[in-house]
């Protein structure tokens, strides 16, 4: 017999061996997806504003702004607001150019007429059920920018690991129940994922939040109904199994 052959013959072994090695280290699995929704009321608000001032130059729009800040201050401290549940951000100033006029010359130039200074302010406030007589007190003091106003919860943890929870007992119940409809032996953990695991706080719409609507109205408390926050989980879990199934898995 050839060398050649010899070498054949030994890579054809080997072949056969590793496909039966392979055949017994086969993992028989069981797998499943665990999902969870969980509605919890809202326990605070937040809200993103402005104040926009304008002025000839920088030095009186920077003066302007900071009065009606020291005014935006007032209110929230008057309306009962300690000093952790709101804080400035930073402000930003900004030239205002001349705009070009009909039939201007070729040459004509841009030119600075005026500067705006936005100053932010942020709050952040487990007086939820004040938010329409919040914003009316804001308006007044001079806030002419309502970027965001949204209703969260205070621990968003704490019920993200409640919906994880949930999530996972419902994949180890069906996993149970789809093992005992099988007749198969769940024997351990094989995987265990999160897919995904958030919570969702509630926007009030941009259109709800016009100054013009909030100055022209003639109560000082607008009606707010955020309800409930979503809070999701998803988890993939898989199990090793043993026993028959279809006459398939010994």
């Amino acid at each position: 017999m050839t060398a050649a052959r010899w070498v054949l013959l030994l890579l054809i072994f080997i072949f056969i061996l590793a496909g039966q090695v392979n055949a017994e280290d086969e993992i028989s699995l069981l797998s499943v997806r665990g999902v969870a929704e969980l509605k919890v009321p809202v326990d605070q608000v937040e809200l993103d504003l402005s104040i926009v001032s304008e002025g000839e130059t920088a030095a009186a729009a920077l003066e302007r702004s900071a009065k009606s800040t020291q005014l935006l201050v007032d209110a929230l401290q008057g309306l009962g607001l300690s000093k952790d549940e709101y804080h400035s951000g930073q402000f930003r100033i900004q030239p205002v150019w001349s705009n070009r006029p009909k039939n201007s010359p070729a040459n004509w130039r841009a030119e600075i007429v005026g500067f705006t200074v936005t100053s932010p302010m942020y709050i952040i406030s487990k007086k939820k059920e004040r938010v329409g007589e919040l914003i009316n007190s804001v308006v007044d003091a001079g806030v002419n920018q309502i970027n965001s106003v949204r209703f969260s919860l205070s621990d968003p943890r704490y019920y993200r690991q409640k919906a994880i929870d949930a999530a996972a007992s419902n994949a180890i119940e069906d996993a149970q129940t789809l093992a005992f409809a099988t007749g198969v032996k769940l024997v351990a953990v094989h995987a265990l994922t999160i897919d995904d695991a958030q919570v969702s706080p509630i926007h009030i719409q941009q259109d709800q939040l016009s100054v013009r609507s909030f100055a022209r109205a003639e109560s000082a408390v607008l009606p707010f109904n955020p309800g409930d926050a979503t809070v999701k989980a998803k988890i993939s879990l898989s199990y090793r199994i043993e026993g028959v199934l279809g006459g398939v898995l010994n």
